[in-house]
């Protein structure tokens, strides 16, 4: 059997490489910012401050409504030049208010036609969109809506894309409409 014939300066090299590797997963991996923690972040209920703060993130200017009609907490602001609102809902108190459903929705008024042929518009939308619905209010507008159900855990970013995309598909609609 052969045997291997380490010189010194091979060792050194050697136990040089070993303490570098050590030292790099020491004191670098285990570092992590709070901008990756907070991604990595599961949200199974949220409040309405972190709601806030997410809004305020997207370069967004929320306005707090507390307790609408409905007694819903709701976010107003502005994106892709529309009026939106956030809604939190299926809130629960423990020692803050969480809440588990997040519902995007905007209304416009349509007054370029009579209300059945709105209505059947709304109806057609209905059937070809998902994930999206569409309905008439009491004064004749449309509406958008959708829900992001977060009971089973959503990250960050699936927060931040469901209220990114909303103004486009706020403008599929407007064209429809």
């Amino acid at each position: 059997m052969k045997t291997r014939n380490w010189t010194a300066e091979k060792r050194v090299v050697v136990l040089a490489v070993a303490c570098l590797i050590f030292l790099t997963a020491l004191f670098v991996l285990p570092f992590h910012s709070e901008a990756e923690e907070e991604n990595a972040k599961i949200y199974r209920k949220i409040t309405k401050e972190e709601a806030e703060k997410l809004l305020k993130e997207l370069g967004l200017f929320p306005k707090l409504k507390e307790n609408n009609i409905a007694g819903e907490t709701s976010i107003i602001f502005r994106i892709g030049g529309y009026n939106v609102g956030l809604l939190l809902l299926d809130c629960t108190r423990a020692d803050k208010v969480t809440c588990a459903e997040l519902h995007l929705r905007s209304y416009f008024n349509t007054e370029k036609e009579p209300g059945d042929k709105t209505l059947l518009r709304v109806n057609e939308w209905n059937k070809k969109k998902r994930w999206l619905k569409s309905f008439m209010n009491d004064d004749g507008g449309v509406g958008l809506a959708t829900n992001l159900d977060i009971r089973g855990g959503v990250t960050k970013q699936t927060i931040e894309n469901f209220i990114r995309d909303f103004p486009l598909m706020l403008n599929a609609f407007v064209k429809n409409f």
